[in-house]
């Protein structure tokens, strides 16, 4: 039995052998499931790196484009503002000269109102003295026809009309 014992003492040896392999080997696994892990960790920076770069590019991209549309659209208030100032001064010139005009049209109105109330005026200051005139003329006929229907009278009473 010395056989039997030496062999079941040698499987012992091996087991334990075997059994420390196994361990071994189970840190090897766990090793290897770290550097597994590591290197896609690595690979997952790498890529990030990379949607990064990708990011910072879009976002200069963006950055440029707005800053365009930014100039853009401030050259576009400054052109908007200028044809604004171009037709406020329009507007005012074309009232100045509206406003000249009804000035000078409403004087030249009142001055040819002015001229025609002198000349009414002088009309009826000539048409008074007419009258004045004509009424004189009246007077001097009335008393004319009165001296004649006087001495009709008499003419009569002589005649024994």
């Amino acid at each position: 039995m010395n056989k039997k014992f030496a062999a079941v003492e040698d499987i012992k040896k091996l087991g334990r052998y075997l059994k420390g392999l196994l361990e071994f080997s189970e840190e090897l696994e766990k090793i290897g499931s770290l550097e597994q892990a590591a290197h896609e960790c690595e690979a997952r920076i790498e890529k990030l790196k990379q949607e990064e770069a990708v990011a910072k590019a879009s976002a200069s991209v963006a950055i440029e484009h707005n800053e365009s549309l930014f100039e853009q659209a401030a050259q576009k208030i400054e052109e908007a503002n200028m044809k604004c100032d171009q037709i406020i001064a329009k507007a005012q010139s074309d009232a100045d000269m509206l406003v000249g005009k009804a000035k000078a049209d409403a004087e030249a109105m009142v001055h040819g109102a002015q001229a025609k109330k002198a000349a009414i005026e002088l009309e009826v200051q000539n048409m008074r003295g007419l009258k004045a005139a004509l009424e004189v003329e009246i007077q001097e006929s009335q008393a004319k026809v009165e001296a004649f229907k006087k001495e009709l009278s008499v003419m009569k009473e002589k005649l024994g009309v």
